[in-house]
């Protein structure tokens, strides 16, 4: 009884896995945008690390990552029910509405990607960059600070020491 229970268990599974296996692409792309996006927040933790030693850990944390694991599910899950209704309630559309889900899901991960490339980051893109995305560098400080006070802080602190944000010889 045990060994055919098993058997109808293991049917089910890999018939579920057979059913959904055409979002696997979505899954796929999903995964590899939201680590880039995770890679990238950590990089700017790293940065903030370096230019504001006090306000930030640098260090990946593991309820981030946790984050991260859940934002997949929940994604993914859209993506199914959006696949199942489309294959299965809605069938004469002339457009794969899973594929512009899951294209506009990248896309805004992406944008995700450089916000967190441009905020904390002196490169002239990333300046360029800043004046039309957010800067997420206030999120990754471990209390709540007025970053602009602490940018011209650390002006102030740069001018004193090296004689001028801009000087040659601070290099």
């Amino acid at each position: 009884m045990r060994e055919l229970l098993t058997k109808y268990v293991l049917a089910m599974i890999t018939a579920s896995i057979a059913f959904i296996e055409p979002t696997f692409n979505f899954l796929y792309a999903i995964v590899a945008v939201i680590t880039i996006d995770c890679f990238s927040a950590y990089n700017l933790n790293r940065r903030i690390r370096r230019k504001f030693p006090n306000y930030a850990t640098g260090k990946l944390e593991s309820k981030k990552a946790l984050k991260m694991i859940y934002t997949i599910g929940k994604v993914y899950g859209v993506i199914l029910i959006i696949w199942f209704i489309e294959k299965n309630i809605i069938r004469d559309l002339s457009f794969d509405v899973t594929k512009y889900v899951a294209a506009l899901f990248c896309f805004i991960q992406l944008i995700s990607v450089l916000e967190n490339e441009s905020s904390c980051n002196d490169a002239w893109w990333a300046r360029a960059l800043q004046k039309f995305l957010m800067d997420k560098s206030k999120r990754h400080f471990d209390m709540d600070i007025d970053i602009d006070k602490l940018r011209e802080e650390q002006e102030e602190e740069d001018k004193k020491k090296y004689g001028g944000k801009n000087n040659e010889n601070n290099k």
